[in-house]
């Protein structure tokens, strides 16, 4: 085929689409968790063993919920071409029931559908109820107050009562922290080390116990690690209260600069999200030394999924237009930046706006048809995951992600993904799953272990799509489906890491971690 000239591609992109809106999304290949070379403790494989032969089950669970925000800006333009219609998508994704700790092999059965509806569950009320206790039990389609424990509405009797059956690891999880990204870091963490979220009002209370006078959380959970966020610790750890052999887990986002070496220096546990990171802290730690005896383990993560809101929010209610399948033939392109700077979104707007394309595209009559732009919108958690139902490729040119949420959610439509080939980014996705988006390295924080934040250009897009648009209809469809199939199987090794997390965790005193 001849090579199309570049102007030509600004006009096929337009033309073909774009959409730029919000939420989050997940990766794939698990190796075995490592350990920090010198760091005490068993291996997490036989740990797991263990786990397995005492019977440790799984939560299984099922509902939906339809109430989340997606702030901020959207850009679609659809393909234009006849589109068959029907109630589901005949090329949605399918959560299957899945067995043992591989997808298709071995027992106990694992409910993956009913999990995924539980995760977003747990995340709608993280988000809402953002001040509440999120218990990893919660499990309504809407949000239920009744559920969650509150400071003011749930008596104070049953709240200590339900404080008091201590896990190993609490997550603490302030209301000013409980937004769309950190409610999917915290509500997995909550979910599948079945623990509970806290809130900073918790460490604040003093009361009577079983014949013990004003005690508070430290006093009623002494063996209970507590897993903080980044660097959101708000105090905590520097109050008088604090125990000083109160077992510290943290999940880092090492792209960010706000932990210090100092702060890694405090924590007992350190799960990293992703390889990359893994390997960051594994030199650093090394370069800098490890007097706490600090674990490092890789867990990897997982996140919720819209697209499955949206199927049984369909199934709910016939009364709504019908889903469009996706069409790998007449493609649409889908693009969500939220309240993010670092989605690329400014380099593929600026370029539309310099380009010919963008004024053929914009005439006096304004908009055509098949171009969406949606800025500043809400838009709830059933009508994203339609969205992403509907689209054929999502473009996540991300330039630096701590772990992806959105690239995640991404793969997990079915949809062929287009992401930044450079860690993070393309820990989720490779030429057999998607199509990689070239980039260039800038300098940043741990970037002296390599780099952090990636610039990609126009150009680059514009190759990616050109590279979709010379893939077979059948092509684009398989790897979108490869890409789904590693969501799903990541989401089962996050599920068995936790698992592992909380043997380690169940050894006390802090010394034996």
């Amino acid at each position: 085929m001849a090579q199309r000239p570049r102007r030509f591609h600004f006009v096929l992109l337009a033309l073909l689409c774009l959409i730029v809106a919000a939420y989050s999304v997940f990766t794939w290949e698990m190796v075995d968790l490592p350990w920090l070379s010198g760091a005490k403790g068993q291996d997490l494989a036989h740990l797991r063993r263990h786990n397995e032969s005492s019977g440790h089950g799984n939560a299984t669970a099922t509902g939906a919920d339809d109430v989340t925000r997606l702030p901020n800006a959207t850009l679609e333009l659809h393909a234009t071409g006849p589109v068959d219609v029907t109630r589901l998508p005949s090329s949605s994704p399918v959560l299957h029931t899945t067995t043992g700790n591989n997808a298709t092999t071995a027992t106990p059965p694992y409910d993956l559908f009913g999990n995924v509806v539980h995760l977003n569950n747990l995340n709608e009320a993280c988000f809402h109820a953002n001040d509440s206790i999120v218990h990893w039990s919660y499990n309504s389609t809407e949000v239920d107050l009744a559920q969650l424990w509150t400071r003011d509405e749930t008596p104070r009797n049953e709240l200590i009562a339900h404080l008091a059956q201590c896990p190993e690891v609490d997550v603490f999880l302030p209301a000013g922290l409980r937004d769309h990204g950190y409610c999917e870091d915290g509500m997995a963490y909550v979910k599948f080390l079945k623990t509970r979220a806290l809130p900073l009002w918790v460490f604040d209370l003093r009361f009577d116990y079983q014949g013990r006078k004003n005690i508070n959380y430290f006093d009623l959970c002494p063996n209970t690690a507590l897993l903080f966020m980044n660097h959101y610790t708000e105090g905590l750890m520097d109050r008088d209260d604090f125990p000083s052999d109160k077992v510290v887990v943290n999940m880092p986002n090492v792209e960010m600069y706000e932990l210090k070496g100092k702060d890694y220096h405090r924590f007992d546990v350190v799960l990293c999200k992703t390889r990359d990171g893994y390997d960051r802290l594994s030199r650093w730690y090394k370069d800098n030394g490890n007097p706490r005896n600090t674990k490092l383990l890789y867990v990897q993560h997982t996140s919720s999924d819209p697209s499955t809101v949206a199927i049984t929010h369909a199934m709910a209610h016939p009364e709504l237009p019908p889903i469009q399948p996706k069409n790998f033939e007449n493609l649409t392109f889908f693009h969500a930046n939220g309240h993010s700077w670092f989605k690329s979104t400014r380099a593929v707007l600026e370029k539309l706006v310099d380009s010919r394309a963008f004024h053929q595209i914009f005439g006096d009559d304004g908009a055509p048809s098949n171009l969406q732009f949606h800025h500043g919108e809400e838009v709830d958690v059933a009508q994203f995951g339609r969205q992403l139902l509907e689209t054929s490729a999502i473009l996540c040119p991300s330039r630096m992600e701590g772990f992806g949420h959105y690239i995640n959610q991404a793969r997990a439509s079915g949809s062929l993904v287009l992401t930044t080939n450079a860690p993070p980014m393309n820990e989720f996705i490779d030429n057999d799953s998607g199509v990689l988006v070239e980039a260039s390295t800038r300098d940043q924080l741990l970037s002296a272990y390599g780099g952090m934040e990636w610039h990609v250009s126009w150009h680059s897009i514009c190759d990616a799509v050109d590279n979709v648009l010379h893939l077979a209809p059948s092509e684009r469809q398989r790897r979108a489906q490869n890409g789904r199939q590693r969501y799903e199987k990541q989401l089962i090794e996050f599920r068995d890491n936790m698992h592992d997390v909380r043997a380690l965790l169940a050894k006390k005193p802090q010394q034996e971690i």
